[in-house]
Formats: structure tokens, C-alpha cells, sequence
């Protein structure tokens, strides 16, 4: 997957993207939402050379972003790392959303606002 997605606006923040992330001292993560530097880090695979499918690495964004949005609107339940289940499983519900119905950006960019 070609990522040309390098930034993103959540609230009144603007996050850097940093795709194939290498995370030296950690194994155990796959991606981290940093909100004291406004980025979003995704792991490129699982560190013992095995990269991560596109579907994989997308459910990952997904998941970050929505830590991101939690920070940014201040919703609390969602930044907390106890409740990281939660989290993934609405980012892979948003994530399935937005897969079967391209649409849905297409018809919220053509509202007036």
C-alpha cells in the first residue's frame, strides 16, 4: 500500500504520520498516538522481518486516529490504555464502514455547510 497520507487535522491539532515506524526498545507495540509531539507512529511489521498486511496496518491507523480523537475532544474512556479492546473494536468498526460505503465521504463533502 502506497501511503501518501502524511498528516492529518483532529480537532485543533495537526498530527504528522510517520508510516514503517521502527520502534527501537519496544516489541510490543504496533503503533502509538503521541500527543505531546502531534504524531501518529505505525509499526511497519512485527520486527522479525514479516510486514504487516495492508488490512493490518490500516485497522493500526484507524486505532490511533481514534486515540488522537479522544485527545483532541477530550474523551477520556477512549485515551485510556486499559481500554485499548475498545478501541480497536470501533476503529475496526469505522474502518468496515467506511470500506463498504465510499460513498459516505463523498455525500458529507458535497453538504453545505
Amino acid at each position: 500500500m502506497k501511503r501518501k497520507l502524511r498528516r492529518i487535522k483532529i480537532g485543533g491539532f495537526v498530527y504528522t504520520i510517520k508510516w514503517d515506524y521502527v520502534f527501537p526498545d519496544r516489541t510490543d507495540i504496533e503503533g502509538i498516538c503521541d500527543n505531546t509531539k502531534n504524531e501518529i507512529r505505525i509499526k511497519r511489521g512485527d520486527g522479525g522481518g514479516t510486514e504487516f498486511s495492508d488490512a493490518h496496518n490500516k485497522k493500526i491507523f484507524w486505532h490511533e486516529m481514534l486515540h488522537a480523537v479522544a485527545f483532541a475532544h477530550r474523551i477520556p474512556e477512549i485515551m485510556l490504555d486499559e481500554n485499548n479492546d475498545l478501541v480497536d473494536r470501533i476503529a475496526c468498526a469505522l474502518l468496515d464502514l467506511f470500506e463498504n460505503n465510499p460513498k459516505i465521504l463523498e455525500e458529507l463533502n458535497g453538504i453545505e455547510k
